[in-house]
């Protein structure tokens, strides 16, 4: 290398973006359990974030660095990055019998999945690994350290204390001159010269585990998906008849087993299982035919929560009627008031109570809301919020034929001839 040539590591940016979807594509393996999550929420940002960083560094960080102390920061940073590494690998590969990494507690008949390569490091020791070489360094180059644990990298020391007090750039600053003193009594220097090619090959060859570790998270969360069907299946299976006190039971199970949302209460599963409560729990003036419908309707959406439950399925019923933010039916009779429909329908019980921008709000969908149900002047303005929200789910069902078809012949049947044969076709 010339002098005054400046070095950069590239690493992929992308496999760290890559490693948070993997991670954020479900909550398995991630979010049931509070230090796993900030764990991985941490190592998540980190390394993201250190990628760039690391990156961005050059080294030397000046043509003319004599003290090694952009080279410090550098392996600090670079050391975290194997940390987020070891930590995954410790997390998502080793329950799999196997490990990235050298561990004395995995029995040696288990067979591991990398060999403790000695490709990059290897001419500096004898009788070890690259890895613990790495932390080797990392601790002789620390900030703050004055010596070393002569316990822990006795391999590299001779099994003696090594106080290490200078860093320096080479002549052509593409070396790293580690100067360092072992105290016994023949009092002798010892120099590591590290060629920093070294260094960048062995961190860019641990980053790129990250390819086989996202194959191991999908088995972890497949691991888990089933423990999960396993204890729903178990929980559920014998459900009350009562519709209520299924209900409630279904709740209970949810939020004593659910991920972190679940038992904060800020899922979308628990989103609707209170929005099914406030619905059937509300006592209605009129129209009691149509709101057993309703009822019915919503007695097969709980039938199929319990169900997806037990499947761990994401695909919910409930959903496709309870529509929220999301209506967008240009087939339906509310598409003239997309806005105020949603408004009312995803705020009606739980942000603004029923505040007067309700009757703004109502006046627009009031002849959407009275193709199914007979509005009084003497109704309330939460009845109204109500039947407009059951409206919404009426609308759905009968202007969308494989929604309606999803729910038993005697509730398409007791539609059509309340609201007509052929629905809203």
């Amino acid at each position: 290398m010339d002098v005054g040539i400046r070095m950069k590591i590239e690493l992929d940016e992308i496999k760290a973006w890559e490693l948070r979807g993997q991670i954020n594509r479900d909550s398995y393996c991630y979010m049931y359990e509070l230090e796993r999550y900030y764990e991985l929420c941490t190592i998540m940002d980190r390394l993201e974030d250190t990628v760039v960083l690391l990156n961005s560094f050059e080294l030397p960080s000046t043509p003319t660095q004599f003290n090694a102390t952009d080279f410090i920061s550098w392996i600090n940073y670079a050391d975290l990055i194997i940390n987020c590494i070891m930590r995954l690998n410790d997390i998502f590969v080793k329950p799999n019998n196997t490990t990235l990494f050298q561990d004395n507690h995995i029995a040696k008949k288990q067979r591991y999945k990398k060999p403790f390569s000695t490709k990059f490091f290897g001419k500096y020791y004898k009788g070890d690994t690259d890895d613990n070489y790495f932390k080797f360094l990392r601790a002789m180059v620390l900030a703050h350290s004055l010596k070393i644990d002569c316990k822990k990298f006795c391999n590299f020391t001779n099994k003696k204390l090594a106080y290490t007090p200078l860093v320096r750039w080479n002549h052509n600053k593409n070396v790293i001159e580690i100067t360092y003193y072992v105290p016994d009594y023949s009092i002798d220097t010892q120099t590591i010269e590290l060629d920093l090619t070294c260094v960048f090959d062995y961190i860019k060859s641990r980053y790129n585990y990250l390819d086989e570790i996202f194959d191991y998270i999908i088995i972890e969360k497949e691991k888990d998906r089933n423990a999960y069907k396993q204890l729903y299946k178990e929980k559920l299976s014998n459900l009350p008849t009562n519709f209520q006190e299924k209900l409630s039971a279904i709740e209970r199970v949810y939020h004593e087993n659910g991920d972190l949302d679940a038992k904060n209460g800020v899922d979308r599963l628990s989103y609707h299982l209170q929005w099914i409560q406030n619905l059937i729990s509300f006592e209605h003036n009129s129209s009691r035919n149509k709101i057993d419908i309703f009822h019915r309707i919503i007695g097969v959406c709980v039938d199929d929560i319990a169900k997806s439950l037990e499947e761990q399925n994401d695909e919910l019923l409930i959903d496709e009627i309870n529509t929220g933010y999301d209506y967008q039916n240009d087939k339906g009779k509310f598409k003239g008031c997309v806005y105020e429909i949603n408004k009312i329908h995803s705020d009606y019980s739980f942000v603004y109570k029923f505040e007067y921008l309700y009757e703004e709000y109502f006046e627009k969908v009031k002849d959407a809301v009275g193709f199914y149900f007979e509005m009084t002047d003497d109704m309330s303005l939460e009845e109204k919020c109500y039947l407009a929200v059951i409206a919404l789910c009426f609308d759905n069902i009968l202007s969308i034929p494989k929604l309606k078809q999803k729910f038993p012949i005697d509730i398409q049947n007791d539609l059509e001839s309340t609201y007509g044969i052929k629905g809203l076709s």
